[in-house]
């Protein structure tokens, strides 16, 4: 009897865990360059009983299960939808690959999150303050910056001369799900993503990049409901299983020889 109450409880935590993915996918439904993510689970360990009384299913004995587990977190690298905007630097990568950021601790970080500003250094930064690996310098007041497909960063004086002021790169993993998440939209490198391969955007294996563009969230809304749904299923089955445990131990107790 207490089995089952403790299988019920396993089945009660999954299921919040999961609800509490669910509901992060869909807190950052606009949040750029978002990448959803989904828990996987797994049965615990069986555990063999000898029945002294009653024969077993089999010489070895009756194996039970003791509830389900977390496994593993699954994250999606899939290609978000591409918003446009008036900034220009505001940058979307258009296929695989990241950016490439320092921190002020000059620690290096990837992200797709490619909404930009200039601080007083004349750095393209992100919002949590680390800067893209560019070496980017702004032009007179009243020029224009131009960043091709490729990665070429142009700036028009008012004299109408193009300079080229860099070349952005971008970096890709064998394997992105693998990266190590730090929160608002920076990973780090890790024994499962593999080392970063760089390459210029357009090369065989790499995006483009789009400027004047930012990447949305890939969280699929219609998806989430339909799993927000199973889960709060699952979690009131459970529930129920426990309650019925406790009523069955409850009446064990009761029963006078």
């Amino acid at each position: 009897m207490l089995r089952s109450i403790y299988n019920s409880w396993s089945g009660i935590n999954a299921s919040e865990r999961s609800l509490t993915q669910v509901s992060h996918n869909l807190a950052n439904v606009s949040t750029t360059a978002y990448k959803r993510s989904e828990l996987a689970f797994s049965d615990m360990l069986y555990r063999t009983l000898q029945e002294r009384r009653l024969p077993s299913y089999s010489a070895e004995g009756l194996a039970v299960g003791q509830g389900t587990g977390l496994r593993a977190q699954a994250s999606f690298s899939g290609q978000g939808t591409l918003r446009e905007t008036e900034r220009p630097f505001d940058l979307a990568i258009s296929g695989e690959g990241y950016f490439r950021f320092f921190t002020a601790d000059g620690e290096t970080v990837y992200s797709r999150d490619g909404h930009l500003i200039l601080d007083a250094a004349g750095r393209l930064v992100n919002s949590a303050g680390d800067y893209l690996d560019f070496p980017f310098m702004p032009g007179e007041r009243g020029s224009t910056l131009s960043i091709s497909p490729e990665g070429a960063a142009v700036i028009t004086g008012s004299s109408g001369e193009p300079v080229e002021r860099g070349q952005i790169r971008l970096y890709r993993f064998s394997n992105p799900a693998g990266l190590a998440n730090e929160g608002g939209g920076r990973y780090l490198e890790s024994a499962f993503s593999g080392p970063p391969l760089e390459g210029l955007p357009g090369d065989a294996g790499f995006g483009r990049i789009q400027q004047y563009y930012l990447e949305q969230s890939n969280t699929d809304t219609a998806l989430e409901m339909v799993q927000l749904l199973l889960d709060q299923r699952a979690l009131q089955a459970n529930v129920r299983s426990l309650i019925t445990a406790d009523e069955l131990q409850a009446l064990a107790l009761q029963i006078r020889l």
